[in-house]
């Protein structure tokens, strides 16, 4: 049975049969956006070594949801990110001098408009290089008959889906006992990942080091430092 399925038949031996097939693959996908959205996940690192550029313009990957870095290969050089506004402060400063790059330049910025998944990238100076695009992927809704590979979330962790869809199904039912229950199994399992996949790349220190950063606190100075 696909993955997708077999979660849906796991909720049904809590007594869920009432509810539509239909409604419970909604309720899933409510749960997989919550634990999609609370991080930019490693397991959404995704690269497209080559982006089509049109005088400036990217033909953006539909499934982009952040930007991690951008460079010109052909160049060996990265492009650095400005908002909107700085990028539009620069244009109006250089007007159309230096806005298409020259030969043997490469573009060197880009900005994102509208937001991503779905927004505008732009270079400038304006160039047609293609570029390699080391991105987060956005999350495909899931549907009935999603084979494993369909589910961004490692295998092992697949479980802390069955109990944010049981809790959603608790909720409506409106038993709250009992999602108050698979509430606190759904933060445990995020948790569980969490440790899980930032545990090779983020240690205590610097995840600390980042908590005091984010409360306007000066980072702990070490002995050694």
């Amino acid at each position: 049975m696909p993955a997708v399925d077999t979660i849906v038949t796991e909720a049904e031996e809590y007594g869920f049969t009432r509810f539509s097939t239909v409604r419970k693959i909604s309720l899933l996908n409510k749960a997989y956006d919550k634990i999609m959205t609370t991080h930019l996940w490693p397991f959404l690192e995704k690269v497209a070594t080559s982006v089509s550029v049109s005088s400036g313009a990217w033909s953006v990957p539909a499934d982009m949801r952040s930007i991690i870095s951008v460079t010109n290969r052909a160049a060996n050089f990265s492009l650095t990110e400005e908002t909107p506004e700085a990028f539009a402060l620069r244009t109006a400063e250089h007007g159309s001098e230096g806005a298409t790059v020259t030969s043997g330049q490469s573009a060197l910025y880009y900005r994102v408009e509208g937001g991503l998944p779905g927004g505008a990238v732009t270079n400038w100076p304006s160039d047609s290089a293609s570029v390699h695009v080391q991105y987060y992927q956005d999350h495909a809704v899931l549907a009935s008959g999603g084979a494993e590979g369909t589910i961004l979330i490692p295998i092992r962790h697949h479980d802390v889906l069955s109990y944010g869809l049981i809790r959603e199904l608790y909720l409506i039912s409106k038993q709250y006992d009992d999602a108050q229950a698979f509430d606190g199994l759904f933060r445990q399992g995020i948790r569980d990942m969490e440790a899980d996949v930032f545990s090779t790349s983020i240690d205590d220190s610097d995840l600390e080091r980042q908590f005091q950063i984010n409360r306007g606190l000066s980072p702990a100075v070490t002995e050694e430092g």
